[in-house]
């Protein structure tokens, strides 16, 4: 839970610099309703599949993951990862899909920012925001 709320500030601190003519409360519904009221909406597998430039080989999945390839850097076998590693930071979970909010996977932050930008975008168009 923890991680889930970081990763929100971070988003919420990049998106209010990004768009600073938008009003706090908007930013934060914005990032709100994308990470946690409605993750299902705005990720999917299919995307984690499109984006493997986002991976930095962090190793925060294979912590997650408790892997045993695990070398405490990186993975010993990233070309043959299991495919819970290749399906990382997306989730599904008793029919719940999402992103998992984990700060220190750069993954997951590229693929939410890119993810929020569109977002952003959509919504300044609707607002009629400079």
């Amino acid at each position: 839970m923890i991680n889930q709320v970081k990763f929100c500030l971070l988003m919420i601190q990049k998106f209010e610099k990004k768009y600073p003519q938008l009003p706090t409360d908007i930013v934060t519904d914005i990032i709100d309703t994308v990470l946690n009221q409605a993750p299902d909406k705005y990720f999917t597998w299919e995307q984690v599949q499109e984006h493997p430039e986002f991976c930095n080989q962090c190793g925060a999945c294979c912590r997650t993951l408790n892997c045993e390839y695990f070398n405490g850097k990186t993975c010993n076998e990233y070309a043959t990862r299991y495919d819970a590693c290749t399906e990382f930071p997306w989730y599904e979970i008793n029919n719940e899909t999402g992103l998992i909010l984990d700060p220190t996977c750069g993954f997951a932050v590229q693929l939410a920012e890119m993810v929020l930008d569109k977002e952003f975008e959509y919504n300044i168009d609707l607002l009629e925001v400079d």
